[in-house]
Order: C-alpha cells, then structure tokens, then sequence
C-alpha cells in the first residue's frame, strides 16, 4: 500500500485525539442511560454461557468484566469505550497518512462505528474491533508468514465470530479477494486453530437446538417489504455520514486497489452493502449490521482523497457541520435535552424512574413483562430485582425462552405489566403507555408444548376434522388450570395466514377436559377443526388463550394447504 506521510504524521495529534476521544466516550457512558438492548446484554452478562439466542458470548463477557469495577452504567460499557478506542488506534496503525485527514473522517464518517458505537455495550464494538485486528495482522501476514502473524490472525478471527456472526462475512470476502490463500499452508492452520476455539459455543448451540441460527434464517425473515429496501439505503447513508454521505461513496467506490490489502478492503466494503441490500428484499435490515465494513471504507476513503485535494477541501467545509451535529445530539442524549414530541425515540433517558413507579406499583410483587423482553432487563438492572419476560405465541423470543426464571414464580403473585385488560396504566419516559394486572397465582401457560397431528398437508376447504393433540409440561411442577375469570386459560386452535396474519382467533375447545398438567407429563386429546374455505397456505397453532396475556404456549405449528 502507497501510504503519504504528510506532516505531523509522528506527532502527538493522534494520542492526543484517541485520549480525549476515550475521556468524551467515557463521560456519555456515565451521564447516558442504557438503551434496550444495553440492559438486555447486561442480563446476559448475569448468566455466563457459551451462547445466549441471539448472540454469541463476547457481549456478556466484557459486561462482565465492566461491572466488576464499576456497578452503574459506566461499568457496562467502560471496556467498549477502550475497545472503540482502540479500533480507531488499529485503523490508523493500518494505514497512517496525514492525521487531520484520519481524524476528520472517522469524526464525521461511520455514524455507527464512532459516535454510537463509541460507548453502547453492544456486540458491534468488539466485531469492529477484531476486525480492524484482523486486517492488522492479515497486512502484516501478506508481507510475512511469521507464527506470531498467523496466531494473530486466529486469534482475531476467533474474537470476531464470538462477538457477532457477521464476522464471518469479513473472512469470506476477504478470502473472495485472493484465492490464493486457499493453497498456503499456514492459513489452513488458521482455520484449525480457529475450528478448536469454537468448540465450546458450537457444543452449546448444539445442546440448546441452534436456537440462533432458527432465530436470524428461519424465524426472522419476514417476507418482501419494499419499505425495507428504502430504510436501508437511507440508513447506509444516514452512518456514512449525514452530510458528506455522497463523498464518502463516490470516493471508496471509485478507487482503484493497489495491491491485495486493498483489494481485500474494496471487498469487504462493497461486499457487505452489497449482501444485505439482497437481503433486505426478504428481512428488515438493521443499520448497524454493515458496521464491521465501515472500518474498511474509512481506509479506503483516505487512500482516495490523497490524491484528490479539491475534495478533501470539499471534505472539510461538509464535515465540519456533520461533526457539530453529531456531538450535539450526542450531548443532548446524555443530558435529557430530547423534545417532548421526540421522547418516543428515546431508550435512554427517565427508565431509573420508570423502574421504581413500575416497582411501587407491583406493591412487593414480581413483574412479569408481557412481549417486553428488554424492559424486564431494564427493570432488573434499575430495581435489583428479579423479573421475566413471557411472549405470547406470535411474539419474538428471547434469551428469556431459554431461561427458566418463571420457574421461580409458580403459584405466587405476580404483576403482569402489559396486561391486555388492565387494572391500571403506566406511562413510560418515552410517552408510551402500558397496562397491568394483577395475577394471584401466576402459572406459565407459555412453557406448554402443544403438537398437533394433520391427516396432510393438503386439504379441503370448509371441511370437518377431527385431529390429534399432545399436551407436553417438561417442568419438574404442575401446572394448575386456575378459574378465575379473566385470568382463565381456555385451550383453543388458533389459524393464521402465510404472512402470519391472523385468518381466524381462538376458537375455544369444549371437547378437552380440563385439569392440572402434572410434572413431567403429557395428555393426549381430539378436537373438531373446521378448515378455511378460501385456497392458500395456513398455520395452525394451539394455546392458551388468556384473556389477561394472550395465546400463550409453545405450540409447533401445523403447517397445511387449502387447495383450489
């Protein structure tokens, strides 16, 4: 790689600018609140595993080291501020040309990677981390296949898979770039030395059913929506930079590598957008998802405008105005300065306060959220207290579907916050509003494993049949059928469309007896189900319908067709 050394390249400016960009970061982390899915990683770090559903352990790890020194928000994320920090130093390292050009690009460039990602516990930092290590140590490894390089190499690949899995995105296209590597000795140790360090999080996925590979390929997906195209070209836009986005992607789009390490950067860069503008024709693509190819275009940015000075100057006038802006909304997240019409947006603010109103109002009960995952996280990190998220049957699962905090609840009083016919109403900081209810004696109807047996899978509209059922309760306690109005479970089938859409609601089950499922059993009963009379693709799902929470079970859906 041709780098320019201009002036100040050996200077103090980059130190000087990584240590008061650590200090601004470590400051945000103290004055900010958690964001959602910040107190949700903290649950995670309270229950160390190999894996948790949706992410590998890397997250709960450094969260766990964090709040050993510091048991508040700032310990949360105090080794995601050094670990951002050191990103930017690899970034440089990896490419040190003038340091006002690099200090004006990652300022105004890579909304997610610098100013969010900065300080959020969130399992983007460490990917973007052990990414720029990678090419660190892959630049190095170009030039000599040393055993420190190649360790290096493992040990940074090994970082990114368990922190995200689109760590494995980076070795694809960087292995697409030069498949020459395919024949060297060396980078199939890699690959061995990486296969044994997975060993662990393989086996756990393993035990608990690859819960997160169902989750992102199979469950997430939610089907052709133009409205997801349109977001993420705006949100790819909106990172690279409010302002000087056009710059930034005409000039990394329309360099031209130099050499392999380069080459590898134009693939990672232009790979990463390119994989999930496909993957946005069948799934809503989160903006931050790309943030590992960011560190790429920064390089790739600054190789170009070397040589392009009109549009460094161009550069300057538009950044300056992006930099302002962004430290602004910045500063007016840390200190609750949001618009009373914008609080809807904010995860971040006034929760310490919403936690306690929750806490007097559930008057020594434990909270029970309803399809809220990470607000029982937050109302754990904020109260101290234990809570559980429960979702009903069309809801997203969690970590929460893996652990077993209900069984701690059984039988004993509980606030359900969410409750679909509340006693009450809290309103939240961020202008929302959520019932509750109370429940005397709380029993987790979404434990229950329903299957349902089909005579095929293609039937006839408008017909009568008579089907097949299993009731599963794999807990070691009885789950006691509880008439209490209201908080009555009521066994019923439930049809829903291709799109998951409903086609029909509860219809209740007068055929089915019933009575308490003892533990460690299952019951085996018959139902009449009406099919539907228009043609197409269904989905049949029985629950228990709880006036108070929903269709609640773990049903195995019951997929069929109507025909023509």
């Amino acid at each position: 790689m041709n780098n320019t050394d201009n002036k100040g390249n050996s200077s103090l400016i980059i130190p000087l600018f990584l240590i008061i960009w650590f200090v601004l970061n470590l400051l945000q982390s103290y004055f900010t609140g958690l964001a959602n899915d910040e107190a949700y990683y903290w649950m995670y770090s309270r229950q160390p595993a190999w894996g948790y559903f949706d992410h590998p352990p890397m997250v709960a790890l450094l969260i766990n080291l964090g709040t050993h020194l510091f048991a508040n928000e700032l310990g949360v994320r105090i080794l995601f501020c050094i670990l951002g920090t050191l990103s930017l130093w690899l970034i440089w390292k990896i490419f040190p040309v003038n340091p006002r050009l690099f200090i004006l690009v990652v300022s105004a460039t890579a909304l997610a990677h610098s100013h969010v990602a900065g300080f959020l516990a969130i399992p983007d930092i460490p990917l973007v981390f052990f990414a720029a290590l990678f090419f660190y140590c892959y630049k190095r490894y170009n030039t000599k296949e040393t055993t420190g390089n190649i360790i290096c190499l493992a040990l940074a690949i090994t970082g990114m898979f368990y922190s995200k899995y689109h760590g494995l995105m980076v070795v694809v296209f960087v292995l697409l770039s030069d498949l020459s590597l395919l024949k060297r000795k060396s980078a199939w140790i890699v690959v061995g030395l990486v296969a044994l360090a997975m060993v662990p999080h393989l086996n756990w996925q393993i035990q608990h059913g690859f819960p997160t590979l169902r989750y992102h390929l199979v469950t997430r997906p939610d089907g052709f929506d133009p409205e997801n195209i349109i977001n993420y070209l705006y949100s790819q836009f909106l990172i690279a930079g409010p302002l000087i986005a056009p710059l930034v992607f005409y000039y990394t789009f329309s360099y031209k590598p130099k050499d392999k390490f380069e080459r590898s950067l134009m693939f990672t860069w232009t790979g990463f957008l390119f994989f999930f503008f496909l993957a946005s024709f069948r799934d809503h693509i989160e903006a931050h998802w790309t943030a590992a190819a960011y560190m790429a275009m920064i390089i790739l940015m600054q190789a170009s405008l070397i040589t392009h000075q009109k549009a460094v100057k161009w550069l300057r006038n538009l950044a300056i105005p992006s930099i302002i802006l962004l430290v602004a909304l910045r500063f007016i997240v840390a200190f609750d300065l949001i618009p009373f019409p914008l609080k809807y947006l904010d995860e971040f603010n006034g929760w310490k306060e919403w936690a306690e109103t929750v806490k007097e109002k559930a008057a020594g009960r434990k909270v029970v959220f309803l399809n809220k995952y990470q607000f029982a996280a937050k109302y754990s990190f904020y109260t101290g207290d234990l809570s559980c998220s429960v979702n009903d049957v069309f809801a997203r699962k969690s970590q929460y579907n893996l652990w077993n905090f209900e069984d701690s609840l059984v039988g004993k009083p509980v606030m359900l916050n969410k409750s679909l016919q509340p006693v009450d109403r809290i309103k939240t900081p961020n202008r929302r509003e959520y019932g509750y209810s109370y429940i005397e004696s709380f029993q987790p109807y979404n434990r229950v494993r329903t299957v349902v047996t089909l005579p095929s899978e293609t039937l006839k509209a408008n017909d009568t049949l008579l089907l097949h059922c299993i009731l599963y309760n794999d807990k070691r306690y009885t789950l006691h059928y509880e008439p209490a109005g209201s908080f009555s479970p009521v066994l019923s089938y439930t049809i829903c469309k291709k799109d998951r859409s409903f086609y029909q609601q509860h219809i209740s089950m007068p055929e089915y007896d019933y009575s308490d499922l003892p533990s460690e059993s299952s019951v085996e009963f018959t139902f009449t189900f009406v099919t539907p009379q228009k043609p197409g693709q269904y989905i049949l799902y029985v629950a228990y319908w709880l006036p108070v929470a929903g269709h609640l079970g773990n049903p195995k859906p019951a997929v069929f067709r109507i025909e023509e």
